[in-house]
């Protein structure tokens, strides 16, 4: 029997996005405003046509894939975004 390959427990931030149905703009709000919180975070140099500059790499796993659908549907749904971090800043303190 051949072994199936073990599914990646870290997603990139382009697959979170696709998987949500948000944007990478959107999603680099809510990490930035403390929505989200991505699971790991790498810099890596990146080198374009201009100099060297450093990049950040977000990583997210499955449970913060589930929280950034959550926060998509609550907007979706009308709710600010002020109140959904008040309620994510109450849940994670209990």
């Amino acid at each position: 029997m051949a072994k199936r390959a073990k599914p990646p427990s870290q997603f990139p931030a382009t697959v979170a996005c696709g998987v949500c149905g948000i944007t990478p703009r959107m999603l680099d709000y809510w990490v930035t405003t403390g929505v989200i919180e991505p699971t790991k975070v790498f810099e890596s140099e990146y080198e374009g046509r201009a100099p060297k500059k450093r990049r950040a790499y977000h990583l997210f796993d499955f449970d913060t894939l589930v929280k950034i659908k959550i926060v998509k549907d609550l907007r979706d749904a009308g709710v600010s975004l002020q109140r959904i971090r008040y309620a994510i800043e109450t849940l994670r303190k209990k």
